[in-house]
């Protein structure tokens, strides 16, 4: 994650209180030392840059207690520089990246085996009267979303095609800005942190950047 002094920066560049700021990057990163009693024992839970909803919302809730708007705008901005900084490790990156070809290719619902010829879906093998068949998940996995089962809805959710995952190498920014928003509207950041990240994409990335070259860490390319 970006270094405390990364995230102070953008912070006094949003114009926040210096105090919400560093108060929120301790609580973030470091919850079981600085969140205090009775917080302490109700958030036992939450871990170390925990971007889970409901822990957000608990280290939010905090943080307005204590500097009103600017304690939750401190930890938006926290959180959203946090994932960005994901997208730049290589090893976050590629983890990320495959579990959305996951998603893409395996909803939980899929089942069943495909004739791969006729491309016709059975329940299962036994029903297929001995023909060679391919679980539905490997067949999605080799036609793409291209080959569309005849008798079957299910490869009308093949949808890897309608969202072109970038080779791990580099990122395009327009496909970071879009997993930035998704992320931003599913977590429910303030609208003023989301505008600012928006607004200064370029210089966040490339600071981030710097920020894990001083650290020894290299950084995927964003294009």
């Amino acid at each position: 994650m970006p270094s405390h002094t990364c995230h102070e920066w953008f912070g006094s560049l949003l114009g926040l209180d210096s105090e919400a700021v560093k108060t929120a990057n301790r609580v973030i990163d470091f919850p079981e030392k600085y969140l205090p009693q009775p917080f302490r024992e109700v958030g036992a839970e939450i871990g170390h840059d925990d971007s889970r909803k409901w822990a957000m919302d608990f280290v939010r809730d905090y943080l307005r207690q204590l500097y009103g708007h600017d304690g939750v705008l401190a930890a938006d901005l926290h959180y959203a520089l946090d994932y960005i900084e994901r997208w730049l490790d290589p090893e976050k990156a590629r983890r990320m990246l495959e579990a959305m070809e996951a998603e893409l290719l395996y909803p939980p619902d899929r089942r069943g085996v495909v004739d791969p010829v006729r491309r016709l879906w059975y329940p299962d093998s036994a029903r297929a009267g001995g023909r060679r068949v391919l679980p539905i998940t490997a067949y999605c996995k080799v036609c793409k979303g291209e080959k569309k089962l005849i008798n079957s809805p299910f490869c009308d959710r093949c949808w890897v095609t309608t969202l072109r995952l970038p080779e791990l190498s580099e990122i395009p920014m327009e496909f970071l800005t879009l997993m930035f928003r998704r992320f931003a509207e599913k977590r429910e950041l303030s609208q003023d942190v989301v505008r600012f990240v928006e607004g200064n994409m370029t210089r966040i990335i490339g600071k981030i950047a710097k920020d894990r070259k001083r650290r020894g860490f290299s950084s995927l390319r964003i294009v």
